[in-house]
């Protein structure tokens, strides 16, 4: 998944190509599935703006760093 962000508004025909990447289906915790697309072409003005947020899935942040009790005692 990606995020293209551009200093002014990308031109549809990057938004088009951003569009024909696709889509992914995420399986929740509980069951649930989530839909995201695979890129993303926003400028720096629209991810300002209160109505326009990027649509990226959520992420746990233990997944990144590993098993953070191991951690604790190494360091």
């Amino acid at each position: 998944m990606s995020i293209m962000i551009t200093l002014y508004p990308p031109p549809e025909s990057v938004r088009a190509f951003a569009a024909q990447q696709g889509r992914v289906t995420l399986h929740t915790r509980d069951g649930g599935r989530q839909e995201h697309t695979v890129m993303q072409a926003l400028s720096v003005q629209e991810m300002l703006q209160r109505d326009t947020r990027t649509a990226l899935p959520p992420v746990d942040p233990r997944a990144l760093v590993g098993d953070t009790q191991y951690r604790m005692v190494l360091g």
